[in-house]
C-alpha cells in the first residue's frame, strides 16, 4: 500500500490517496462510502496517530481494490 497527496488542480488543497494498481482512491471518499470518518489530508492522517491509522487500515485493504469509482486519476511513477 502506498499513501500520497494529490490536488486535482493546481489551486486545489491537497488531498490524502491510496494508490490500489495504477488509480489513486481518495481516503476521504472512500470512508464515506464505508460509512468511516476517514482524514481527508495527509497531516489529518498523521494527527489522527495509530487510532486513525488502525480505523483506516481495515477499509483500505478490504474495500480499495474494488473501488474504481472512488479513484481520481490514473497514477503514474
Amino acid at each position: 500500500m502506498k499513501l500520497v497527496t494529490y490536488r486535482r488542480g493546481v489551486e486545489s488543497r491537497a488531498r490524502v490517496g491510496v494508490i490500489v494498481d495504477d488509480l489513486c482512491v481518495d481516503v476521504a471518499r472512500l470512508g464515506a462510502a464505508c460509512g468511516e470518518e476517514m482524514p481527508d489530508t495527509m497531516l489529518g492522517l498523521i494527527d489522527a496517530g495509530r487510532p486513525g491509522w488502525a480505523r483506516c487500515a481495515p477499509a483500505w485493504t478490504r474495500w480499495a481494490p474494488t473501488c474504481r469509482w472512488a479513484a481520481r486519476r490514473r497514477w503514474r511513477t
